[in-house]
């Protein structure tokens, strides 16, 4: 901007994490949505406290 350098990151870099940054906000009001609809959560990164723990 102006000759000053606002980021270092590729274009590919920045478009790749702007991509998951939404797609991660879409899955937390997704998952929100379906508490307050008490419907059961599914596992995002193993089990979610919807589901019984398998060592448990």
């Amino acid at each position: 901007m102006n000759g000053h350098e606002l980021s270092r990151q590729t274009r590919y870099e920045a478009v790749r994490v702007s991509a998951l940054n939404h797609l991660y906000h879409h899955r937390a009001q997704v998952t929100t949505y379906l508490r307050l609809n008490e419907k059961p959560v599914p596992s995002l990164y193993g089990p979610s406290a919807d589901e019984a723990y398998p060592g448990a």
